[in-house]
């Protein structure tokens, strides 16, 4: 259920790491006990030049790049960010050699511009897995159609930061990508593995876990948004019945090739930290002895 999981983003809050203490953390996460739950190393575009040099300067190990592009907010900046980031992706693959991988480009897509127009402008990136970063509003529902027409592009969606989106909105997007079959990763705030909330059901933290069981639990149930919120606002490990061949929620049953297909959808979501997931898994008893 947590293979490959985690896109390592040292560089962004709240971490806030300098690109060289970042890039090491990663090769020594690459390196260590727990590579199997690390995917690609979150850089944003204008510091790949810099990494390229980090790289040819000597840190040992093959990276995986997720790309952070510029954006732009109007049709000017966007169309101005797009091309400077081809521009810079180009120059990465030829600086860096064999030292890295550019395996995806991620991109907010800009307020008040139209989804399809978005999807035609980055046709020309999708020799990468491209993720468009979604807001979790009213334009979902005509946003996650465009995306699941064109097939190859994948959605983002923020989970917090700035603000924390409610249940309901999150489950809207889940149940949408889930019932199109739009895969997708998630960025910000998903440090922990269950939900926190606050007064008057006011969600003051997603979970990971939570996360991954209601995509998992509506590709094969179906569930209801209702049902999608319930799953989302669990903050008791023990809601969750684990054992080796299956996990169980509130009688329905998931076994291997379940969380295996909710993968296929839920591909990572950015975390500034490895350390703080595994600690938080390893207090509520889901961390394995084989891990």
């Amino acid at each position: 259920m947590l293979e490959g999981v985690i896109d390592y983003a040292g560089m962004f809050p709240p971490a806030h790491l300098k690109l060289e203490a970042a890039l090491d953390e990663y090769l020594a996460l690459k390196a260590g006990p727990q590579a199997w739950m690390v995917r690609h190393f979150a850089c944003p575009v204008g510091k790949l030049m810099d990494l390229a040099g980090l790289l040819e300067a000597g840190s040992s190990g093959t990276a995986t790049i997720a790309v952070m592009g510029s954006g732009g907010e109007g049709q000017a900046a966007w169309e101005y960010g797009l091309e400077h980031d081809t521009r810079r992706l180009e120059g990465f693959v030829a600086e860096a050699g064999d030292a890295a991988e550019l395996a995806t480009y991620e991109v907010k897509l800009p307020k008040g511009h139209h989804v399809d127009e978005c999807i035609d402008d980055l046709e020309a990136l999708q020799s990468l897995d491209v993720y468009l970063e979604l807001p979790l509003d009213e334009t979902i529902e005509e946003a996650l159609p465009s995306l699941a027409e064109a097939s190859w592009i994948n959605a983002k969606a923020r989970t917090g930061g700035e603000s924390v989106p409610p249940a309901a909105q999150l489950a809207e997007f889940l149940q949408g990508s889930v019932q199109l079959e739009v895969p997708f990763k998630l960025t910000a705030g998903l440090h922990h593995p269950l939900a926190r909330v606050g007064s008057g059901s006011r969600m003051e933290m997603h979970g990971f876990l939570n996360v991954l069981m209601a995509t998992a639990l509506c590709d094969k149930f179906d569930l209801s948004r209702r049902e999608m919120e319930q799953v989302l606002e669990v903050t008791d490990a023990s809601a969750f019945a684990f054992s080796d061949e299956r996990v169980v929620w509130n009688g329905m049953e998931l076994e291997q090739e379940d969380l295996e297909a909710c993968r296929e959808l839920f591909h990572a979501f950015g975390s500034c930290s490895v350390a703080e997931p595994v600690t938080d898994l390893k207090a509520i008893g889901l961390f394995g002895a084989g891990r």
